[in-house]
């Protein structure tokens, strides 16, 4: 796979143990990080859950391990692909762009809920400073109303 790889122009990591890979990750910065394991563990999935959650760049794990809770803990953990069976140079490419279309499409979800969160959070403050002003608002507004057409009644009548 390295060969592969660097024969697509990526720059190609060292190898190194779970408990450094993490670390090593958030250091060098990668705009994609390409993952080989034919059996996955716990460990794994959760280190590249903490590299989803701490460094924005694409992770995609390439495995011969079809484990349904696997894959289950993959998606939960934010992988952008976990491909079964499924690693060749000919392929390579497309995953990544499947990938990438969708780390596009969730980074623009997860902004249009910080917005929409904001003005909610904005609406929120407002309507505990003015809850009491449109009640009274309309009362009087009302009450004028009420006049005005008192007024109009009686000015028929005379």
């Amino acid at each position: 796979m390295a060969e592969d790889l660097a024969a697509a122009a990526f720059r190609v990591l060292p190898m190194v143990p779970c408990i450094s890979f993490v670390q090593m990750v958030i250091k060098e910065a990668p705009d994609l990080v390409l993952v080989y394991c034919g059996c996955p563990d716990t460990k794994l999935l959760i280190g590249t859950s903490a590299i989803v959650a701490t460094a924005p760049c694409l992770v995609i794990v390439f495995t011969t391990d079809p484990d349904a809770d696997k894959i289950a803990l993959a998606t939960r953990s934010g992988l952008h692909a976990y491909v079964v069976n499924g690693y060749s140079q000919t392929r390579l490419w497309s995953v990544v762009h499947l990938a990438q279309a969708g780390f596009r499409q969730k980074r623009a979800a997860r902004g249009e809920l910080i917005e929409l969160n904001q003005r909610m959070a904005k609406q929120a403050r407002l309507a505990t400073l003015l809850p009491a002003k449109p009640a009274a608002l309309t009362r009087t507004v009302m009450a004028e109303t009420q006049d005005r057409n008192a007024d109009a009644s009686e000015a028929l009548l005379a």
